[in-house]
């Protein structure tokens, strides 16, 4: 990743908005667009300075397709540099919502998301989900989970496992009514199909 100069001029613009000088000098954003939401910013379009870091952070996240650790240090940094933690977080979940992060960056990450305050059941929901995604979370394990846990993981079941007639019959007893309800039409249309 090159870097480049910053004059005083751009400089004192990603002051004003907010930036570290990182965004330009790894060129997450370019000076014409800070130019452009500085002339925003100065007429009042928006005002919430966080708002030109999350969009100029989400619009460069969703160039990458794989994530080199260079440029992962890079995206960390920032983040972290950021004044705004909520902006923060939501980055940190967006990024890991990419679905490219190693497992060495997703605990690096999360362990930011921890420290800014996040959910700490969503971060273990994320991890469950990434177990999924390497094929290392078994329907016997998920049984298991939703046993011991009487309503923590219905719902994620549910969308994770809906083409299960074991856990669809296990989610017919969930305390969510709305899980409950889908997992008896699911459990029936999959018996049907079964049967078919």
């Amino acid at each position: 990743m090159a870097e480049i100069q910053t004059s005083k001029y751009y400089k004192n613009l990603l002051q004003k908005l907010g930036y570290s000088e990182q965004y330009l000098t790894h060129g997450i954003i370019s000076m014409t667009l800070l130019q452009k939401q500085y002339d925003d910013y100065i007429r009042g379009k928006e005002t919430n300075t966080e708002h030109f870091r999350y969009k100029v952070l989400i619009n460069y996240i969703d160039t990458i397709s794989t994530l080199s650790e260079e440029i992962f240090d890079v995206l960390l940094s920032i983040i972290k540099l950021d004044e705004d933690s909520t902006m923060s977080l939501s980055v940190c979940y967006y990024l890991e919502n990419k679905k490219i992060l190693n497992d060495i960056q997703w605990q690096r990450l999360k362990n930011l998301i921890t420290g800014y305050g996040g959910n700490p059941k969503k971060t273990h929901l994320i991890d469950l989900d990434r177990l999924i995604d390497k094929n290392e979370l078994s329907i016997k394990k998920m049984i298991e989970l939703i046993k011991v846990n009487p309503g923590i993981y219905d719902a994620f079941a549910m969308h994770k496992f809906n083409d299960s007639i074991e856990i669809m019959k296990i989610l017919q007893e969930s305390s969510l009514k709305k899980v409950r309800n889908y997992s008896k039409n699911k459990y029936n249309q999959l018996i049907k199909e079964r049967l078919s």
